[in-house]
């Protein structure tokens, strides 16, 4: 029984290892899946297919539409978004027993679908055909229909990748036919028939050869797919400039800005020599043409139609106080440029344009962008807006001003205040003036860039330990022992000068600054009652405190977009966000009620 057992154990494994040999060779052979069927799309390219394709797919409604000529609906695995749109679309019916609706879909989307082959025009990004192949999904590459003819080849070529070529080559019976034509509105729809009569012959397909030999094919090698702007100069999108539009100088804030940050008088041949915006313009080139072509861009009066002024093309100019612009070296009226095709079918060019802003007026305009040479000559207009930036800067540099106009009109309290604190006062604060200068000023002005270089824009979240908690230690120690309006001005005022003469800060910009600190805090302190309280409680000076810190996140909002304004910077709402809650609120704070504590001992050291 034993030698029985341990022969039929051997029997069985026998079988499993020869079993297991003659299935690693046949997986070895089946790896190369023998192709069904061969087919060639519009690029020349060879696409191998073993079977019928039962999940299909389609990029445009056009290609939808001849598949669902061919096969029904459950064969297509999703339907263009519009399918089911009775204004645009003539196959509804069909398209509302799809499910999956998609609208310029992802590589990656594509890919989840899981289609055997894929239609696509020829018009279409060329990426996304090499994307999709190095997937391992099947593409097919159709003719971008122009007339009839073309039409024609793609049901040809639609219908024999399906394997349905038989259905592909079927024709039209001759004679009269009805075509029922629909359209509809949201309470309206109107019916149309159109009778036509269809035939076949020698005559027939004389006049269509005649047709297509008077179209000149050469017009039809090059053509714009689209236009996008405003994009940077890599043609990369912002997502904070609103699409189709361009952003323009406006003359008299720009002379306004460079005075006020000490650059003097605005050299316009510089400034006009930056483009106000870019152009990202994607050509299809499919007959891989090579040659130099030209390029202008007008912007057209949405209601007269006429060419506006505005656009301009640059040239160069000896002269600094001229602009530089078009006349005798350029085209007037026009943003113009010379690109080149590469022979490459797919082919985006980024393109400046150029701005008058002494003549652009803002609006709604059409941008006419024409590509032509060689005789041929093609066009494509968007709408677009012309507008000059307005933000939260122009606010902030009007109330900037009138703190100052505030601060000017009140000088005389100021002197009050003086009279009223003495000599021994005034010598107090101008010692906490100097401790501010030396303990504020002095450090995170020789080693700010220092730590700007290590901690980037978040610098300021450690230097604001100094210009948060430290200065209002001071400015509430100060007020805790001289509780009188001006007190915070005084101080503020000999800061600056003292930052002014030993590191030539005298620019409008730091002077406006400062009146911001002295308005908003000395408005704070007054509205609270803070002068007018006999006796400083903890409970009240913690309230204070915290209104202190709020008028600071504020005070900060203001300077940061200030330096927006001036300086062209841009920090998100974000980081604004957070400079105004920790170097704001927090430290503002936390300085102020550390100053109470901080005073009240000062104030029994000097007997006030």
């Amino acid at each position: 029984m034993r030698k029985m057992a341990s022969k039929t154990f051997l029997a069985v494994m026998l079988l499993i290892v020869v079993f297991f040999i003659s299935g690693c060779g046949s997986s070895n052979g089946g790896n190369v899946k023998k192709a069904a069927y061969e087919i060639i799309d519009d690029q020349g390219a060879m696409i191998q297919l073993e079977h019928k394709p039962e999940r299909i797919l389609t990029l445009a409604m056009g290609t939808d539409s001849i598949v669902l000529g061919i096969l029904p609906e459950e064969k297509l695995i999703a339907i263009n978004s519009l399918a089911d749109d009775p204004v645009s679309s003539n196959i509804v019916d069909k398209a509302n027993g799809i499910t999956r609706k998609i609208k310029n879909p992802s590589a990656e989307e594509i890919l989840s679908l899981k289609p055997d082959v894929v239609f696509i025009y020829n018009w279409g990004k060329a990426e996304m055909v090499d994307n999709l192949r190095e997937l391992g999904i099947k593409v097919v590459v159709v003719k971008g229909p122009k007339n009839i003819a073309d039409v024609k080849e793609n049901v040809k070529l639609i219908a024999k990748t399906l394997g349905e070529e038989d259905k592909g080559n079927e024709k039209l019976t001759e004679g009269k036919h009805d075509i029922v034509v629909k359209v509809s509105g949201k309470s309206w729809q109107k019916n149309n028939n159109i009778t036509f009569t269809h035939e076949f012959g020698e005559k027939n397909a004389d006049a269509i050869n005649l047709q297509e030999k008077q179209l000149d094919s050469s017009k039809f090698n090059w053509y714009i797919q689209s236009v996008t702007l405003p994009v940077d100069n890599l043609g990369n999108k912002d997502d904070r400039i609103q699409e189709r539009t361009i952003y323009i100088k406006d003359t008299a804030l720009e002379s306004f800005r460079n005075r006020m940050t000490g650059d003097g008088a605005t050299n316009w041949a510089a400034v006009f020599n930056h483009p106000a915006a870019h152009l990202l313009l994607e050509m299809r080139n499919p007959q891989q043409d090579t040659r130099i072509l030209k390029f202008r861009a007008e912007l057209i009066d949405k209601s007269t139609g006429e060419t506006a002024v505005g656009l301009c093309t640059a040239s160069q100019s000896d002269n600094e106080t001229e602009h530089g612009w078009s006349g005798k070296s350029g085209i007037e009226d026009a943003s113009t440029a010379m690109i080149s095709l590469d022979g490459k079918k797919s082919q985006a060019f980024i393109i400046p344009l150029y701005v008058d802003y002494f003549r652009v007026v803002e609006g709604e305009y059409n941008l006419r962008v024409t590509v032509f040479g060689n005789g041929q000559e093609k066009i494509q207009e968007v709408p677009i807006t012309i507008a000059k930036k307005r933000s939260m800067g122009l606010f902030a540099v009007a109330f900037s001003f009138g703190c100052f106009i505030l601060v000017c009109l009140t000088i005389g309290q100021l002197k009050k205040c003086i009279f009223d604190i003495g000599a021994k006062g005034a010598i107090t604060i101008a010692l906490f003036a100097a401790v501010a200068f030396g303990s504020i000023v002095v450090p995170t002005t020789l080693f700010g860039d220092l730590l700007h270089v290590f901690l980037g824009p978040f610098s300021g979240l450690l230097t604001g330990v100094l210009n948060g908690v430290l200065l209002y230690l001071l400015v509430m120690s100060l007020l805790v022992i001289y509780r009188k309006p001006g007190i915070v001005a005084l101080m503020f005022l000999l800061k600056w000068m003292l930052a002014g003469l030993m590191f030539g800060r005298f620019t409008p910009l730091g002077i406006l600054s400062y009146m911001v600190y002295i308005v908003v805090l000395e408005s704070i302190l007054y509205i609270s009652g803070f002068y007018r309280k006999q006796e400083l409680t903890s409970g009240y000076v913690f309230i204070v405190a915290i209104l202190i810190g709020t008028a600071d996140a504020f005070i900060t909002m203001i300077n940061l977009e200030q330096m927006m304004f001036f300086y062209r910077l841009y920090y998100a709402d974000w980081y604004i966000g957070l400079y105004m809650l920790i170097n704001g609120l927090l430290y503002s704070s936390i300085g102020s009620w550390l100053g109470y504590k901080v005073g009240i001992k000062l104030q029994q050291v000097m007997g006030e």
